[in-house]
């Protein structure tokens, strides 16, 4: 059984619970968790899991009621829906409501306070037909979801903060890239005097690597090691460029071009 006939089984399950069509953004959930499960618990729907969920069912349900064959056939699908399938589907929603809490605030003590009150006092508002059993397993493994749901938001903001630093320190990069470029077009007499060069860099620019005319000069505190210069703008001599406290150390290569060695 493949992962879309999963998803047409679950959107017609939500149907059947809302009275409504999935949205988009349902389906897409919908067909997120069908790969997640089937990919780390192949158990738990695909084959031998769905065929042991309905065997069950029956042998808790039909089978214990001693329905004729002719019973089953009517009344077997209807049966099936109140069985555990069902109940994944709604501890999808109340993942998604609970989910929801944590990406509308900045405050996870708040966003967990909120999630463990909806589980605890407003859970049949969205499932006016739910059972005692349906409600106390939920709020069993409703403290296991809201952790795991708070680390992924976690996650998801961090990598977001670690993205615009990126990006940020790329911009900045970019534009001293450039300065340092126009800056490049001639040597001061200053700079002749205390060894400035200008050489070609092999330097990571928009993805790739382009070599960039920069100003090289011998380190200060070790005339044998050269480093990328800048111009200071205050009093126009050459100064050390510094990156992330340290300076920018370069070497020639085999094909005469300067290398980054730091």
């Amino acid at each position: 059984m493949r992962n879309d006939q999963f998803l047409l089984a679950m959107e017609e399950e939500y149907r059947v619970l809302t009275g409504r069509d999935p949205q988009r953004a349902i389906s897409n959930y919908l067909g997120q968790l069908i790969e997640v499960v089937n990919g780390q618990h192949p158990g738990t729907y695909v084959m031998m899991g769905l065929q042991n969920s309905v065997n069950k069912a029956f042998d808790n349900g039909v089978r214990a009621l001693q329905w004729s064959e002719a019973k089953i056939q009517a009344n077997g699908a209807r049966s099936i829906k109140r069985t555990a399938f069902r109940k994944e589907i709604r501890m999808l929603r109340v993942a998604m409501t609970v989910e929801q809490f944590f990406r509308d605030t900045t405050d996870m003590q708040k966003a967990r306070h909120m999630a463990e009150n909806f589980l605890n006092l407003r859970m049949r508002r969205l499932f006016p037909d739910i059972s005692s059993e349906e409600t106390n397993e939920i709020r069993q493994r409703g403290s296991s979801m809201i952790d795991a749901i708070e680390q992924k938001m976690l996650l998801e903001r961090r990598q977001g903060v670690e993205e615009k630093r990126r990006e940020t320190e790329n911009a900045t990069q970019k534009l001293g890239e450039e300065s340092n470029s126009r800056d490049v077009d001639e040597l001061s007499e200053e700079e002749k005097v205390k060894g400035v060069m200008i050489g070609r860099v092999e330097m990571r620019v928009a993805g790739g690597v382009r070599r960039v005319p920069r100003k090289i000069m011998p380190d200060p505190d070790d005339g044998d090691r050269f480093l990328l210069a800048k111009r200071d703008p205050e009093t126009g001599g050459p100064v050390p460029e510094i990156r992330r406290n340290a300076k920018r150390y370069v070497e020639r290569g085999r094909g005469g071009a300067w290398m980054i060695s730091n």
